[in-house]
């Protein structure tokens, strides 16, 4: 599934102490590559809520794609990001 990297999106970032729920501030296309720049919006182990972070898109989450499974862990499911024209 397809999404706009559009900004005020709220998305969770995948980083190394679990799913971080941002906003998207920024989104472009650099190097053949997404870089999508967030805004924390809540306190989650070392990451604190107003902080911004730039990370590649592949670890960006667009909130919907998270499943929470009974007996099972957290499934992110399939998802690819595309920039808004005017971003590009």
């Amino acid at each position: 599934m397809e999404y706009e990297a559009k900004c005020g999106t709220l998305v969770y970032w995948d980083s190394f102490a679990g799913l971080v729920p941002c906003r998207i501030e920024k989104a472009e296309r650099e190097a053949g590559q997404i870089k999508i720049t967030v805004e924390v919006t809540a306190d989650r182990g070392p990451y604190k809520r107003g902080e911004r972070h730039t990370k590649s898109g592949q670890w960006v989450v667009p909130r919907d794609r998270v499943k929470n499974r009974r007996h099972c862990s957290t499934q992110i499911l399939p998802f690819a990001w595309k920039v808004p024209e005017a971003a590009a």
